[in-house]
């Protein structure tokens, strides 16, 4: 089972990298060289962002083999190393091989000694992206002003097409009381995020804006932001509209 935490870890790692894709598109359609100019720059930023995440799900997966190495130190007439997922390497599983008394007593406290060497690494890593934040608003925020609100969204799945038909629901049994496109509600809470790491140099996630909304799970607020007229819901579109508009995270 995935922990909680893991889990929002990747789904962050998802989003940013979503948003990776998407301007690497953009900038495959721009012609002009100042919007090829801005869109650079915003990738440099994302992928930092991407690394950054990255490195947090090392982490995570670097302190859970920190503590079965604690384990087969602690105990390693007992410990019987398990074989090693196919899609990982097996260097911390020691092969899937049980270790000799001797082995018990050397490798997993050199393991242990270089893995509290990685951890520091990324640590620090991390620790430098965070300081860094208030400065890269700084950078990025004339690019955005020139790109737009909905820069992250502007380009569909499908390509550099501008929405078609199909892509424009009517939102006035969600309250809303206008036709609008279904990339509004995506280019809006694009722009919240935007706002706000602009202003206080916190970057925040989509998972930030509907737990504030006092939501337990995400999939209301995906059906609220894709505007899906499947699922309408009233008081869905009040709450996350009005975490747009009372900004909570700007207080």
């Amino acid at each position: 089972m995935v922990s909680p935490d893991f889990a929002e870890l990747q789904h962050s790692l998802t989003e940013v990298s979503e948003t990776v894709h998407r301007l690497e598109r953009r900038f495959a359609a721009a012609e002009s060289p100042t919007e090829k100019a801005d869109i650079e720059l915003l990738l440099s930023f994302f992928k930092g962002a991407k690394q950054n995440e990255q490195n947090k799900i090392e982490l995570h997966k670097l302190d859970g083999k920190m503590e079965q190495l604690r384990y087969a130190i602690s105990d390693p007439e007992r410990y019987v190393p398990p074989l090693p997922p196919p899609s990982l390497s097996g260097s911390a599983y020691y092969h899937g091989s049980p270790l000799s008394l001797a082995d018990a007593a050397s490798r997993p406290q050199r393991d242990l000694e270089s893995a509290e060497q990685r951890k520091l690494q990324l640590e620090g890593a991390i620790t430098r992206w965070q300081d860094d934040l208030p400065e890269w608003g700084k950078i990025i925020k004339p690019a955005l002003a020139r790109l737009g609100a909905e820069y992250q969204l502007s380009v569909s799945e499908e390509g550099t097409r501008p929405p078609d038909d199909q892509d424009t629901k009517d939102v006035s049994n969600h309250g809303g009381g206008v036709a609008a496109p279904i990339t509004d509600r995506r280019a809006a809470v694009d722009a919240y995020i935007v706002e706000v790491f602009e202003k206080t140099g916190k970057r925040i996630r989509r998972t930030d804006i509907w737990k504030m909304a006092k939501y337990k799970t995400r999939t209301e607020f995906e059906r609220w932001q894709r505007n899906d007229a499947k699922n309408s819901n009233k008081t869905a579109h009040e709450n996350f509209t009005r975490i747009l508009t009372d900004k909570p995270h700007l207080k």
